[in-house]
């Protein structure tokens, strides 16, 4: 059974996420870049933060209201007395049957590599993105609208 789990990509950070946006071009060496406006958060923090999926094997959008791909029932939420009504914005997904699929096509079953395929998910007010990578991304804070 999957399970869902905090993913801590920048230390203290409890609060939601207004938006994400994100590019994926197409070509030798292309990086999924993902970019969470944390900052269009009123009473929320004054940076965002870009995600870099080197290896990512598959992307996934939707709109926060249609949440048609299968997640636990159970989702961590934010600590943050303003905003614990809000899921937690950057989730793992232990057991993931998605990231299983992948792993079980790309690599053989004992090649230490399979292990290293996970399912991450990213959650704005608006936005929900799953990224199944094999490995894990660079993680930078970055200027509001910098980008």
């Amino acid at each position: 059974m999957s399970e869902a789990s905090k993913w801590e990509i920048v230390d203290g950070l409890e609060v939601p996420c207004a938006d994400i946006s994100f590019n994926w071009p197409s070509g030798p060496g292309a990086q999924l870049d993902v970019l969470m406006h944390f900052s269009r958060v009123v009473e929320g923090i004054d940076a965002d933060v870009r995600l870099i999926f080197a290896n990512a094997m598959h992307m996934a959008w939707e709109d926060e209201s249609l949440g048609l791909l299968d997640l636990p029932d159970k989702l961590p939420y934010c600590l943050d007395s303003e905003f614990s009504d809000w899921v937690f914005p950057t989730l793992i997904i232990k057991n993931s049957p998605l990231a299983t699929k992948y792993a079980d096509k790309a690599f053989a079953a004992d090649d230490p590599s399979h292990a290293q395929v996970r399912h991450f998910v990213l959650i704005s007010m608006n936005d929900l993105v799953h990224v199944i990578s094999a490995d894990m991304p660079v993680v930078e804070m970055v200027q509001a609208d910098a980008l």
